[in-house]
């Protein structure tokens, strides 16, 4: 070789695969994502800790409190992570009942310029983009995450974050978690108040990702609704609803399935879900105080997604609040 001797090409090739081995044992190694649990003597609760550096979710799309990434109930465990590897700052990259506010338009985009900033709810303050539209699934900057002030107790905790904009806009956003007294059992209480000059006009949804005992969704799963469900879309011959029922006819494998559900009655029952395995017996209730104005689904290999969608409007100086209860059981056989 012109130049350069053999043994110095091995030198070289040799180093190469060495710093090429500690790559990869570095990525192997687990992460030390900020994370705590709450518990009473019948359910367990695993949250990871929003954290702008170190935390388990530093995405563009969801609200990075209260992510609950596993419940032990009994011998069953509910949630997990549903994409792997796992990348925290990909927009859906996230565990359990993951939250967000303003799918389609956040807090003051269509009034910021280009390299201006707009709000996440539960997020910060991100950079617009030339684009024709906001997208939810985009990459977007970052440009300061909001700050969260974070207390506990043995079987609850809460989140409190409080944001504003020079353009008016501006939000104090509670979330508690609180397990249930004698229950397996937790809620989610939110208030939301607006203490910009400008009013909230946002919607809000819990993605529900829902993953029972690790089993993949499919022929073993069931999906119960309070109404008579009717899916907008085609199930691919995979999933069918009957008598308000959603039954998988043949595991999910690489295609998810997406549709919205019809049927609602304008009630806050209609938000009230059930899931079930009925191979390992894990069973989860979902339930609102507030009717959703939509319902969509989301169906992948690692999980199944009821998505009832709520809408708030608040001018200034008002506030919102809502709940969400999750319930565990043995299912009867």
């Amino acid at each position: 070789m012109s130049g350069i001797s053999v043994h110095t090409c091995l030198l070289f090739f040799s180093f190469f695969l060495l710093s090429a081995f500690f790559i990869v044992l570095a990525t192997d190694q687990p992460v030390d994502y900020p994370e705590m649990s709450i518990e009473n003597d019948q359910i367990k609760l695993h949250l990871y800790l929003p954290d702008a550096e170190k935390g388990f979710y530093r995405g563009t799309r969801f609200d990075w409190s209260g992510m609950i990434s596993r419940v032990d109930y009994q011998d069953h465990t509910f949630f997990g992570e549903w994409l792997t590897p796992h990348n925290p700052t990909n927009h859906d990259d996230v565990v359990g009942p993951c939250e967000e506010f303003g799918m389609q338009v956040p807090l003051g985009y269509p009034e910021a310029q280009v390299g201006e900033t707009f709000i996440k709810i539960g997020i910060g303050h991100i950079e617009k983009v030339q684009e024709e539209e906001y997208g939810f699934w985009k990459a977007y900057h970052l440009v300061k995450p909001a700050q969260w002030t974070i207390t506990h107790g043995d079987d609850w905790i809460e989140f409190q974050q409080e944001l504003k904009d020079q353009r008016g806009w501006g939000y104090f956003y509670t979330k508690k978690i609180q397990i249930q007294t004698g229950e397996p059992a937790f809620a989610i209480e939110h208030r939301l108040k607006n203490i910009g000059s400008k009013t909230i006009e946002t919607n809000f949804y819990n993605h529900n990702f829902v993953m029972i005992d690790k089993a993949t969704i499919g022929k073993s799963y069931q999906m119960r609704f309070t109404f008579p469900a009717r899916a907008r879309r085609g199930l691919d011959q995979i999933a069918v609803i009957k008598d308000g029922v959603m039954i998988f006819e043949k595991n999910i494998e690489e295609k998810p399935l997406f549709s919205e559900i019809d049927g609602l009655k304008g009630t806050p029952e209609d938000g009230h879900i059930i899931i079930e395995n009925l191979k390992t017996g894990g069973g989860l209730k979902i339930e609102g105080d507030k009717a959703p104005v939509k319902i969509n689904f989301y169906v992948a290999k690692t999980a199944i997604c009821p998505e009832p969608f709520l809408e708030m409007h608040l001018p200034p100086d008002s506030s919102f609040e809502w709940n969400l209860k999750y319930s565990f059981f043995e299912v009867s056989q």
